[in-house]
């Protein structure tokens, strides 16, 4: 259903959601908050990727930046 939902393989859909989950969780926010969080993002880099024509690991790392307060990312994305 990752494919479906999210247009992403469920492993790419797995590492995304993973990553943004580790991140989220690591700077204190709580395990059950960040895991609805990093499904959003995770369904946001799927629809970014396809709107922007770009690769869904590039949208992932540019909105990593969520969580590491770099700006750059998110003007390559764009």
């Amino acid at each position: 259903s990752a494919l479906q939902n999210y247009g992403m393989s469920e492993l790419m859909a797995k590492q995304i959601a993973s990553r943004f989950q580790a991140m989220g969780v690591a700077m204190g926010f709580a395990q059950n908050e960040m895991s609805n969080m990093s499904i959003e993002l995770t369904k946001l880099a799927g629809d970014m990727a396809s709107f922007y024509n770009e690769s869904q690991e590039s949208i992932a790392y540019a909105l990593q930046s969520v969580f590491t307060g770099e700006t750059e990312p998110l003007m390559l994305a764009a």
